[in-house]
């Protein structure tokens, strides 16, 4: 309480926090809530800290209850932000000794061989914070106005690891845990939308990110299920913006996770420039004609079905064209030692399914049995 209210009179508060233990300060809350008496605080202390008037309300205040299953809900603001900062403290001391070459990053295999950076380590020590800063990112991402707060902190780590020396194999990628990952996303996101700021400068930033990045890459699989369970409003709005020309490079690149995000949109929002998609990139990635496959079959085209098969096992196999049946044969053999199984199994189930109806000549390719590769 600033000094200016509390007048002439004691700090009771501080004397009771030095006076009592924890306990007793426990108990005494508790018999203050069980009279009542915590509901009727004074309007003074409204003026002094409303947050801690409001907090004390709704978790004592009997008619809110729902308050008491939300976390946010049940701590004061105050109390988030210390909580918050500690967890940013623990943070920004990890990312200090990235660069030092006597840190905790830098490790040697024996006394004799030269030390090297281990990016692993630091990514799991970052991912483990991220986990306790993610149920709190939107309430504090909404009392801390730094929309780069989470970009900076990547920029931080990317500047650290370059200034290691070459010979440190400092090089080597240090990919953010997906604990990490969606941290940046949504933390950018959110800040973003708060300002109502274009979808587009949300996709440049991090793409700003992705391109700047030489040693520091955000995990694939929590990005993409970042973007994917945006609004079905917001996620139509990123679609338009990732179609637009300057992601092109991007799109057309099997290996980006943009080209994954576009294509994953593409089948929501336009599936037929879906499946223009996977028949460009066919002869580059097997997996890519399972859908033409599917498409070709639903409406009856079981020539094409099989052709789009036929094509798929190419891709798969990297095999320039099957002639004979004792190339198919084998090359089917040889599949068995390249892919897993179930992919395999999954596309000759497909396969089966087109030739059986259409009843042509390759009946023993149909009717090929896997051996058992449990032996």
């Amino acid at each position: 309480m600033p000094d200016s209210l509390r007048g002439s009179k004691p700090g009771w508060g501080k004397k009771l926090l030095e006076a009592l233990t924890r306990d007793q300060i426990e108990t005494l809350l508790d018999v203050l809530a069980d009279t009542g008496a915590l509901l009727r605080l004074p309007e003074e202390l409204h003026a002094v800290d409303s947050d801690l008037a409001d907090t004390v309300q709704r978790l004592v205040g009997k008619a809110d209850i729902s308050a008491m299953n939300s976390p946010d809900e049940v701590v004061s603001n105050r109390k988030l932000l210390e909580t918050w900062y500690d967890l940013w403290g623990r943070w920004n001391s990890h990312v200090c000794e990235v660069g030092d070459e006597e840190g905790d990053y830098v490790i040697k295999d024996a006394d004799w061989e030269p030390p090297y950076f281990d990016p692993t380590a630091l990514a799991d020590d970052l991912e483990k914070i991220a986990k306790e800063m993610r149920p709190m990112l939107e309430p504090v991402s909404g009392l801390i106005d730094d929309p780069e707060l989470f970009m900076k902190a990547a920029d931080e780590i990317e500047d650290n690891i370059r200034s290691f020396p070459e010979w440190m194999g400092a090089e080597d990628c240090c990919e953010l845990g997906p604990h990490t990952t969606t941290c940046l996303l949504e933390w950018t996101w959110r800040a973003m939308e708060r300002k109502e700021m274009a979808t587009q400068q949300f996709l440049e930033r991090i793409l700003k990110l992705d391109n700047d990045a030489t040693s520091l890459h955000l995990n694939k699989e929590a990005s993409l299920d970042f973007f994917a369970g945006l609004p079905e409003n917001v996620r139509a709005r990123v679609y338009a913006d990732l179609s637009r020309a300057n992601f092109a490079a991007k799109r057309d690149d099997l290996h980006s996770i943009w080209h994954q995000i576009h294509h994953r949109y593409e089948q929501e929002f336009d599936p037929a420039a879906y499946l223009r998609s996977c028949e460009k990139h066919l002869a580059s990635d097997w997996s890519y004609g399972e859908p033409l496959i599917a498409a070709a079959i639903s409406r009856g085209d079981l020539a094409q079905a099989e052709s789009i098969v036929e094509r798929t096992f190419m891709s798969l196999l990297r095999a320039k064209e099957i002639c004979s049946h004792y190339q198919r044969h084998a090359l089917l053999m040889k599949a068995l030692n390249e892919v897993d199984r179930a992919n395999y199994d999954r596309i000759l189930t497909e396969w089966k399914t087109a030739h059986r109806r259409r009843r042509n000549l390759w009946t023993e390719m149909a009717n090929f049995k896997l051996p058992n590769l449990d032996r």
